[in-house]
């Protein structure tokens, strides 16, 4: 956003950002019109600092003039352009896709690369785009000798549509521009520049082909062709040349008659490549079948479902009446998923629904807001834990102290009883004084409890005797009589 909201501009609102470069920030916008009328679209707003130099500023307004010229279904087209005190706008139609340097980008992170029939439309799209450009006439007819100049995968706009544009033609060469560019200006990326653009000298459509040649190169190998530190290192790999076939970078055969194509693209010598881009565009087409738009138009959402959802979440955020009813489940779910954090528009991951074939990254700024969400509930379902586990464990342990206190209350009883009659001091009587009818007793069974002695004569005697036993039992509530030294004395009958 700009300064923090969203900024308006007479009819046109700035939303998210889509995209900076060295000149412009493009944004994601909204045209406003009477009677509700509104239309989404790009716009290119100059950087303030640059929209103060004249040149810049004529530069700026010259890409605005060329791009309105150019109809073709190829070409982003010019819409507006809007002037105020401190911002000068470009308005441009909007393309629902994602840069090609995007997807490349996408793929190499999975370790895929862009099918050839893919890369083929892509091409194709590409240099048929460069044609209108390269054959625009003014009023009158004349030739106005467009060269782009800085043809590179940033500028391709790869929509979901399947439909590949070219964008950016603001250091494009042309006739009748207010700014000229200065004998030995260069302007362009130098991974991409030809030979003749690197070093100042004439330029003309062949640059164009040549740049287009690198950005083939690339899509088929997944990896840049001209990869250096310096741009004085990048300089020293253009002039040198191609030395490595798309085919072995790419590490798998090509269609035949590929490699030399691209080969003849990126020949030193502007005379040795293709004359016309159309006449490239009509080689690729000999040599590989392109794919159809929506194998195109699929791969985009694919490889770049973040970078959509974060668009599709402008719009909501614009016109909340315009849901995304026509969205996919999984673009939806990330879309969501967008709208309940913050957003950057660096690559996303996370939240997806399983059965979702997009593999999406979210940055550690987009996942911080969930913490003080997740933290309360964690801490509250610990303690439930720690709650439930004391709980449980008191109730085992009153269980158990119920079980064994009627054992406890038992045995208490009988230690109450057997102790009543005898005083501490008294000392049981030797072996040799007990009846021995005693020791012949029968000992308990094991896994009996132990019993008396007496206990167990009785026993013994009711299932012997029955009711006459019974009816002549002897008076033993004490068994036994104590002499004066105070020796217990077991009495017999009571043994029996």
């Amino acid at each position: 956003m700009i300064g923090g909201g969203n900024t308006s501009v007479e009819r046109y609102e700035l939303l998210g950002e889509l995209a900076t470069g060295g000149m412009a920030t493009v944004y994601f916008g909204r045209q406003r019109g009477a009677l509700g009328f509104s239309r989404t679209v790009a716009i290119k707003s100059m950087h303030p600092q640059l929209a103060k130099d004249p040149s810049f500023r004529a530069m700026f307004v010259d890409e605005a003039h060329l791009t309105a010229r150019i109809r073709h279904p190829n070409v982003v087209p010019t819409l507006d352009i809007v002037q105020s005190e401190s911002k000068l706008l470009i308005v441009m139609e909007y393309v629902e896709g994602v840069s090609l340097s995007v997807l490349l980008r996408a793929a190499k992170e999975r370790g895929v690369k862009l099918p050839v029939q893919v890369v083929a439309a892509i091409a194709r799209d590409l240099l048929d785009g460069l044609h209108a450009a390269h054959e625009l006439v003014d009023e009158h007819g004349q030739p106005l000798g467009v060269v782009h100049r800085d043809v590179s995968p940033q500028n391709v706009l790869v929509g979901v549509d399947g439909i590949a544009r070219v964008v950016d033609f603001g250091v494009a060469k042309a006739t009748g521009r207010s700014y000229q560019t200065q004998t030995g200006e260069i302007r362009g990326k130098v991974g991409y520049m030809a030979p003749e653009q690197m070093f100042g000298e004439g330029v003309d459509r062949r640059t164009d082909i040549y740049a287009a040649g690198v950005v083939l190169w690339e899509a088929l190998a997944g990896d840049r062709l001209f990869n250096a530190p310096t741009d004085a290192a990048l300089v020293l790999l253009v002039t040198r040349g191609m030395t490595v076939a798309a085919s072995l970078a790419r590490g798998e055969r090509l269609p035949e008659g590929l490699d030399a194509l691209v080969a003849r693209a990126l020949s030193q010598d502007p005379g040795a490549r293709f004359a016309t881009a159309a006449e490239m565009a009509k080689q690729v087409a000999a040599v590989t079948p392109a794919a159809a738009r929506e194998e195109v138009g699929r791969l985009v959402r694919e490889l770049a479902p973040a970078e959509l959802a974060l668009r599709a979440s402008y719009l909501r955020q614009s016109t909340p009446e315009l849901e995304s009813a026509s969205l996919e489940p999984e673009a939806k779910a990330v879309l969501d998923v967008l709208t309940r954090a913050t957003v950057t528009r660096a690559t996303m991951t996370r939240d997806l629904p399983t059965s979702s074939p997009y593999t999406v990254v979210m940055p550690e700024q987009a996942r911080r807001p969930f913490v003080p969400v997740l933290l309360p509930i964690l801490a509250g379902m610990a303690l439930l834990s720690i709650v439930f586990l004391i709980s449980t464990i008191r109730f085992v342990s009153r269980g158990r102290a119920s079980a064994t206190e009627g054992d406890v209350h038992s045995a208490a009883s009988a230690l109450a009883s057997a102790s009543a009659a005898p005083p501490a001091s008294a000392v049981t009587a030797p072996a040799a004084v007990v009846d021995e009818t005693a020791l012949a007793a029968p000992a308990p069974d094991a896994g009996e409890a132990p019993r008396s002695i007496a206990a167990t004569s009785q026993k013994k005697s009711a299932s012997k005797g029955g009711a006459a036993a019974s009816a002549t039992r002897p008076d033993c509530t004490l068994p036994y009589t104590t002499d004066r030294e105070g020796h217990r004395h077991y009495k017999a009958e009571c043994l029996r």
